[in-house]
């Protein structure tokens, strides 16, 4: 049995696999550049078609350990910022590598998933569940995924797992935050201790424990679509 990480270099990403390895799961980890957990022929830009080619051949060809049984898209990058100053180019490329990459890639893995009854676990946010102040193309990003697994749902026999982190431990989270303060024209200070200052949790999640609940996710056997907020001691609404 082989489970997909992509971004797995990454702090969400490592965190799936370092607690998927620990209960013995055979996983291929996929990102931009190489890492403890990344497969060395799994480097490369899920944007590339060339790419995106290998890791279907690669899982639909047959594993050596059997099945593919599992699909964790923990892949993305932060959008925090003015939309004015944020521009078309980058604007678009945010929603081509947090939106339109997991739809691609779960093209390229439908088969082999609906083949061993696998499951398809996306790290959406939970600004994909709320609006953030400064921080509007990476919402639009996130709140199409929320929409796209939605319909999707309806449309496929995959068991399919969106899960809505808020204020997890990564230095993508790090670099957002800076930028979120500077576009509303606050500092870093300022903006984390309005923000986290008065957590339930008293502190942020930790990769490994969105990990287990990574683990959880792709083990549950419930059928068609199931979402899970955790958001580190965040609330909501």
């Amino acid at each position: 049995m082989s489970i997909f990480v992509s971004g797995a270099a990454g702090g969400i990403g490592k965190g799936a696999c370092t607690v998927l390895k620990s209960r013995g799961e055979h996983v291929i980890g996929q990102d931009l550049v190489g890492g403890e957990f990344v497969s060395p022929n799994m480097i490369g830009d899920l944007r590339s078609a060339d790419f995106i080619e290998r890791i279907e051949r690669t899982l639909s060809a047959g594993l050596q350990d059997g099945n593919l049984t599992g699909v964790v898209a923990a892949h993305g990058v932060s959008g925090a910022g003015r939309l004015s100053e944020i521009g078309r180019a980058r604007a678009e490329t945010i929603m081509e590598i947090n939106f339109e990459s997991v739809v691609t890639l779960f093209e390229k893995v439908r088969a082999p998933l609906e083949k061993s009854g696998g499951a398809f676990v996306v790290i959406v946010s939970q600004a994909g569940l709320v609006g953030e102040a400064g921080n509007g193309i990476y919402c639009a990003s996130k709140f199409a995924l929320s929409g796209w697994l939605r319909g999707l749902a309806k449309e496929t026999s995959i068991r399919l797992r969106a899960i809505h982190p808020g204020g997890i431990r990564t230095p993508l989270l790090d670099n957002a935050l800076r930028d979120m303060a500077a576009a509303q024209f606050i500092t870093y200070e300022e903006l984390t201790a309005k923000r986290y200052g008065s957590l339930p949790a008293g502190r942020l999640g930790e990769p490994n424990e969105l990990g287990e609940l990574i683990a959880l996710a792709l083990a549950l056997r419930a059928p068609g679509l199931v979402e899970t907020a955790i958001t580190g001691g965040e609330v909501l609404w």
